[in-house]
């Protein structure tokens, strides 16, 4: 029986808040650590992610169960999250 195969590659790039600066070199290691650590829990492969200072980007291998869309709204979800709990401390 023949079978297709098919691998969805996406490069998603997202902007800070009003392009502010904020994405200091020394937080990037970290923060782009986390955020491929988030695309990977979420059944996704991350390839590459990094960026400047006022953006990010991802390249990930899709997960055959999820879109686009919800993929990049939960990354930043879990991102913004994530930095409200770290300016808290």
């Amino acid at each position: 029986m023949s079978q297709s195969l098919s691998r969805v590659v996406v490069h998603g790039v997202f902007s800070t808040k009003n392009r502010v600066q904020n994405l200091k070199p020394e937080i990037q290691p970290e923060l782009f650590a986390y955020l491929a650590a988030i695309l990977n829990d979420e059944g996704h492969t991350a390839v590459k992610v990094g960026g400047h200072i006022d953006h990010v980007h991802m390249l990930f291998g899709l997960s055959r169960t999820m879109t686009i869309a919800k993929t990049i709204e939960k990354v930043i979800v879990l991102k913004r999250a994530a930095n409200d709990v770290h300016i808290e401390e």
